[in-house]
């Protein structure tokens, strides 16, 4: 099956490097590529391809936690070329296929491929979603950071979707945040079980059934695995992420041995905490081991261990706030040991948790509390440039003075005395939002729903102006 034509040999000088923290060796690479971009929509202007990857990316490590403080884990590259995908006859399978063998002839590394699929009120049926294949490691989706964290989430993570469906079997079975029984639940995440996450305020009570659902979930709360568009990971499905970040990327970069010190380069010395041992006791916690500092002997043994500072296992005894409460294949973890007499390297056993313990490294809140945003914007473009200031998103009006009324936008619920800066409830979105408009919903309207201001007009729904991403939006009419 033809899914598109490409010719490779063009593309020499199109492989183009948004991000780079290190080698590819031990990096997550990350590459985007284009779909049904125009021609002239392949330069770095807003609504283009080059922009949507900058923006998608600087938008994920801003508002997201997680990605935030993992950022150095991952090398993100461009290929500047505009495939054009039939998506009645597309198979994940044989596109991700044909986007790591083109990665290879470029010789660019990657991990994960990543397909943009452009958005403008031009386009005649604008992919509005995404889907990920976590086997086959790519994604297709909306240019939107919300959306792109959600896919991630599926590959990296095997973090199933928690929409008001069903799960076959397999699905049951194979993704980490969902269980067909109270048991295998409690079995997958029940070491979180009455945690609340002191940003997101998610709550993982004893596993969850929604109504309408014949699977469990950690949680009640409507979650970025869900249908939220302003949520975050939930504790199980945001420690699986790190693991499956952990997949690709080790603590250590690289060392150095001279004949009186050893160095170490770790991947992010925020999130990778190191100690240096000496027949198992604590001596230092710097990046340089000196030799000469300590007095050993031939059969002394020298060990360092760097761990990801928000490994909490021993979560029973000493709750730190760790991200990372279960690691059973020692991902998140990593030592080498030398004997002194030829620094040639060795084994040394030792306990992990007494050492962590030791170091009194904690993990530090303060560099990840960043405002919970979990969107595409920044709530406050709109209020520096106008009087307006951004409503809550959580709104639920008196529906006394309420009526419906059938507009270009579908069925609206609106208040009958109120017509200007006033909310209203639509219909075909199920949501609330608020109205700003000199004659209520006539031409021309902002709206404020899903956490950001967006301009529509009977021209242009059901496509909206995104002013705080500065792109056009397709939403669905029901």
């Amino acid at each position: 099956m033809a899914l598109f034509i490409i010719c490779t040999t063009c593309f020499a000088q199109e492989v183009v490097v948004v991000e780079k923290s290190g080698h590819s060796s031990n990096r997550l690479d990350l590459i985007f590529i284009g779909d049904h971009y125009l021609e002239d929509e392949m330069t770095n202007e807003i609504g283009h391809f080059p922009h949507d990857v900058d923006r998608v990316w600087s938008n994920l490590i801003s508002n997201y936690q997680i990605y935030n403080r993992y950022k150095n884990f991952f090398n993100v590259t461009r290929i500047d070329y505009s495939l054009q995908i039939d998506y009645k006859t597309l198979s994940t399978n044989e596109l991700s296929d044909q986007m790591f063998e083109l990665c290879s002839e470029l010789n660019a590394s990657c991990d994960v491929v990543n397909v943009f699929v452009a958005q403008s009120p031009d386009r005649n049926a604008p992919y509005n979603t995404g889907m990920a294949n976590p086997i086959k490691k790519i994604s297709i989706q909306a240019p939107w950071a919300t959306t792109f964290s959600h896919e991630l989430g599926h590959i990296l993570a095997q973090n199933a979707d928690e929409y008001l469906s069903s799960h076959d079997e397999w699905s049951l079975d194979f993704f980490v945040n969902i269980a067909a029984s109270r048991e295998i639940a409690l079995q997958k995440w029940g070491h979180w079980t009455g945690y609340t996450d002191p940003w997101s305020g998610y709550f993982v009570s004893e596993p969850y059934m929604r109504e309408g659902t014949d699977y469990y979930r950690p949680t009640s709360s409507n979650t970025i695995m869900q249908t939220s568009d302003t949520g975050d990971f939930d504790a199980v499905s945001r420690e699986h992420l790190i693991l499956g970040i952990y997949d690709y990327v080790q603590p250590i970069d690289s060392y150095s041995i001279s004949s009186d010190s050893i160095s170490v380069q770790v991947v992010d010395e925020q999130v990778i905490s190191t100690a240096w041992l000496v027949d198992g006791q604590i001596v230092s916690q710097s990046k340089q081991f000196n030799l000469n500092d300590y007095v050993l002997y031939n059969d002394s043994i020298i060990t360092l261990v760097a761990w990801d500072n928000c490994l909490n296992t021993d979560y029973l005894n000493d709750d730190r706030g760790g991200w990372i409460r279960k690691d059973d294949q020692n991902k998140t973890w990593q030592s080498v040991s030398w004997q002194v007499a030829d620094l040639q390297e060795t084994q040394y056993n030792f306990n992990l948790n007494n050492i962590i313990k030791l170091s009194n490294n904690e993990f530090f809140d303060t560099s990840i509390d960043i405002s919970h945003y979990g969107m595409d914007s920044d709530y406050y473009n709109f209020i520096n440039e106008s009087e307006n200031s951004n409503p809550q998103d959580s709104y639920t009006p008196p529906v006394s003075g309420y009526l419906w009324l059938e507009t270009y936008m579908g069925w609206i619920f609106y208040n009958i005395e109120h017509s200007n800066n006033t909310w209203i409830y639509h219909l075909n979105f199920s949501t609330w939002m608020y109205v700003s408009t000199g004659e209520g919903v006539n031409p021309g309207s902002w709206c404020y729903f899903l956490g950001s201001w967006r301009w529509s007009s009977p021209e242009v729904y059901p496509y909206f102006y995104n002013y705080d991403t500065s792109t056009w939006e397709y939403f669905s009419q029901g």
